[in-house]
């Protein structure tokens, strides 16, 4: 709590910056879903484990004191049982905005606001052996496909750190960001064909994040902007 109250202070005191860039970003993603995990557990398949190691992109523009841009990202984990094995697909996209600081020389800080999408996939499948193609065509119904998610919101703070690179402008940097997804409404369990499912787990609301992004390009200080 105290480090987080010293970064927003000095996100208040410093000053901001001009340019942009994009590139990739790898993420762990905590998703809230022990209630899923209790489920599966009990019907002898495992649990889906966390962090979901994700990967993805995305691109931010700097003008003064506020940034804009978008990411998106998604993740794949696995529970399997004697019988039955679920893939999980974790992921989402979101337009991000938010306040920025020069708190060193090379280094920013964020406050991010994100406004977009996140949701789930479970492939559930059978381990099934072989079979003819008249077998599979008398029993079709080898793997099933449920999703859930819907409109979410991004909050988080992060540290952007622009490596020096002598004399020359720098034009590689590293981003450390945590925060959480917010999923107010997650909506209901469907099958892919549409169809609604009658029950299913609840997920959480919050499903806490951290990430590290590599990107290209440049920024200019607020102070060396307005002086040019």
């Amino acid at each position: 709590m105290l480090s987080t109250l010293l970064m927003v202070s000095q996100l208040i005191a410093g000053g901001g910056s001009y340019g942009g860039y994009g590139g990739f970003i790898a993420t762990g993603q905590f998703p809230a879903i022990a209630e899923l995990n209790d489920l599966l557990d009990a019907h002898g398949i495992g649990k889906v484990e966390s962090p979901i190691f994700s990967t993805g992109g995305g691109g931010y523009a700097l003008i003064g004191n506020i940034f804009l841009g978008g990411s998106g990202f998604g993740g794949n984990a696995t529970a399997k049982g004697d019988s039955v094995t679920v893939d999980a697909s974790f992921g989402g996209g979101f337009f991000e905005f938010g306040y920025q600081r020069s708190l060193l020389r090379n280094l920013l800080g964020y406050l991010f606001l994100g406004i977009g999408g996140y949701g789930m996939e479970l492939q559930i499948k059978p381990n099934l052996s072989n079979a003819s193609f008249d077998d599979i065509l008398d029993n079709p119904r080898r793997m099933t496909f449920v999703s859930k998610g819907g409109f979410a919101f991004e909050t988080a703070l992060a540290l952007h750190y622009w490596i020096p690179m002598g004399k020359r402008p720098s034009f590689i940097s590293l981003m450390l960001k945590g925060g959480a997804i917010l999923l107010p409404a997650p909506g209901d369990w469907k099958l892919r064909d549409g169809a609604s499912i009658t029950s299913g787990p609840e997920v959480g609301k919050a499903h806490p994040f951290v990430s590290l992004g590599i990107f290209f390009g440049g920024r200019v200080p607020a102070w060396m902007a307005k002086r040019g």
